[in-house]
């Protein structure tokens, strides 16, 4: 680490640490005489093309007049990427003493605080010029797209972990139709600037004030839609417990969660939604959920190569977790329905 860290400016007697429980970078936290920073080596196994990533980066910090982001560290070369003698991409940003992340919502001011953080990032993004913006991962949350990888998936996989994993695949099966019915919508909604992962963690809290400070993990920021954003924070802040629960009675939708992601969020956020726009955030928990429990199950199909896990069926486990919260969603359409019908 010392030979990565003197790259900017890091006194070699810092001490590291890995720090987080992310899936997919590896993320350290490093102690110095000076303060405390965190360290991030770039898993280029997933992101194919780091230098998307740094340039998209280099916009969203230009534009980010309202210090939305979390200050970078630059290298001493003047760029926010370190890239070592292996060819691994580091970055180094200062770590935020007054504020947190939280893996699930706690208490109620978490959801709204990370509904307006989110929806400030939105704002922040209007303001670049769409053209500029890289792809990171292309077809990243497209359904069909993702359908036709689970396909592959499922003619290379062995037959035990077929076997193993039938009902999961047999309700993913069923739920397709939520990808056909939601593309309409999506193909006739704006194309913004999205963050594309926009989970409760992925948003520093200041647990005293009980508000947001920084928006982090802007690797897939890119072009997307307001469904990608405003589903993701459905499925991971209305759903009663994380994506990593293996006990099923405790996942379940949560409408009144539900209800304060939409008061944070169309309090601050500044566009006029569309007519198809309000339609897309109706089934956008939903749409994500199967975005998300089809990359789990593929995953776990193709022998567990993009997310890290724990045990050998964990990936399988995510699955089942997000297709039970699909099933309580769809208790709730009614009163989703209505919330969004009167919030935006």
């Amino acid at each position: 680490m010392k030979d990565v860290l003197v790259n900017f400016r890091i006194e070699d007697t810092a001490k590291c640490r890995l720090y987080g429980e992310g899936l997919i970078n590896d993320t350290y936290i490093v102690v110095t005489t000076k303060g405390k920073y965190i360290l991030q080596k770039l898993n280029t196994n997933v992101f194919l093309d780091p230098e998307a990533i740094a340039s998209n980066l280099e916009l969203l910090y230009q534009y980010d007049t309202n210090k939305l982001l979390v200050p970078v560290i630059r290298s001493v070369n003047g760029v926010i990427f370190h890239i070592d003698e292996k060819g691994d991409y580091w970055r180094l940003s200062l770590f935020i003493e007054e504020a947190i992340t939280f893996q699930k919502i706690e208490e109620r001011y978490q959801v709204d605080a990370a509904a307006r953080a989110f929806a400030s990032f939105l704002n922040l993004t209007a303001l670049i010029p769409e053209k500029k913006i890289k792809t990171v991962i292309p077809d990243f949350h497209n359904g069909l797209s993702r359908w036709n990888q689970f396909e592959r998936a499922l003619e290379s996989a062995s037959i035990k972990r077929k076997e193993i994993a039938s009902d999961a695949i047999k309700r993913i099966k069923n739920n397709k139709y939520i990808f056909e019915e939601a593309n309409e919508l999506i193909q006739n909604s704006p194309l913004l600037i999205t963050h594309n992962d926009t989970k409760i963690n992925n948003v520093l809290i200041d647990p005293l004030n009980k508000v947001y400070k920084n928006v982090i993990d802007l690797d897939t920021v890119m072009q997307g839609y307001l469904m990608y954003d405003f589903g993701d924070m459905v499925r991971t802040m209305a759903n009663s417990s994380n994506e990593n629960e293996q006990d099923l009675t405790k996942v379940y939708f949560r409408i009144e969660v539900f209800e304060q992601l939409c008061k944070g969020f169309s309090d601050v956020y500044s566009k006029k939604l569309t007519n198809d726009e309000k339609s897309s955030l109706i089934y956008s928990g939903s749409y994500m959920a199967l975005i998300m429990g089809l990359r789990f199950l593929t995953d776990y199909l193709n022998n567990d190569i993009y997310y890290h896990t724990s045990y050998e069926q964990e990936n399988l486990n995510r699955s089942i977790n997000q297709l039970k919260f699909i099933d309580s969603i769809f208790s709730s359409n009614s009163a989703i329905k209505k919330l969004v019908e009167f919030y935006f």
